[in-house]
């Protein structure tokens, strides 16, 4: 009796020792799954004089927008353009510092009003992973600082605002400006902006842009 007792509870652990080597072995099969599965790149990219109708949702809160991409520069100092306003907001680069500026015109396709600022550069970490970035080389990363709208007074003079909304079906000249060393400085740059979580590559070619890394170290 005694025997059969034990040869059952042997026969039982087996049993159960198979189902956890077997659960274990799928554990790490679908592990090794998920990590050989490629990521799905979603991003959007727009290029020099070409409009894209970009949306995005996030949780009960949407937004549309029709993005053209005018220009990208390298200034050391954001001047808004003439006729300037009396007094008026510019935006001067740090010593050592250049401004890589992307210059674009967002038409608020969606039924209510959107913070500029906010949507652009994703500043609400829990929206998503995208933020405003400038990467050169695939390594160096700076994210944006300046994101401004361009506001004109009665008399249409020019200045930037950096509390600027887009009413529905309005359409306005934005800037999205990325601090970055003065060595990379009309270097070729992977540009990108947000709205909220969907990210949008901004391309572009800047001249004479070849030069290498080492190259410049080396300078």
């Amino acid at each position: 009796m005694r025997k059969a007792i034990t040869d059952a509870f042997s026969g039982l652990w087996n049993v159960l020792n198979d189902e956890t080597s077997k659960s274990s072995n799928n554990t790490i099969k679908d592990k090794e799954k998920k990590e050989k599965e490629p990521e799905i790149d979603t991003s959007i990219t727009i290029s020099k004089w070409t409009t894209e109708s970009v949306s995005s949702t996030y949780s009960s809160s949407e937004v549309e927008a029709d993005i053209t991409l005018s220009e990208v520069s390298f200034v050391d100092e954001i001047l808004p353009p003439e006729p300037i306003q009396s007094f008026y907001t510019y935006y001067p680069a740090k010593e050592g510092k250049t401004y890589a500026v992307a210059y674009l015109k967002i038409k608020n396709t969606w039924t209510s009003k959107f913070d500029v600022s906010d949507v652009i550069r994703n500043s609400f970490s829990y929206v998503g992973e995208c933020s405003a970035k400038a990467v050169f080389w695939g390594k160096y990363e700076y994210t944006a600082d300046v994101i401004a709208g361009l506001d004109k007074n009665s008399k249409w003079e020019n200045t930037y605002d950096s509390y600027i909304y887009i009413d529905p079906l309005e359409t306005k000249d934005i800037i999205v400006a990325y601090s970055v060393p003065n060595e990379v400085k009309d270097k070729d740059a992977e540009l990108n902006i947000c709205l909220w979580n969907q990210k949008i590559n901004l391309d572009f070619m800047v001249e004479n842009s070849n030069e290498s890394l080492e190259e410049i170290s080396e300078a």
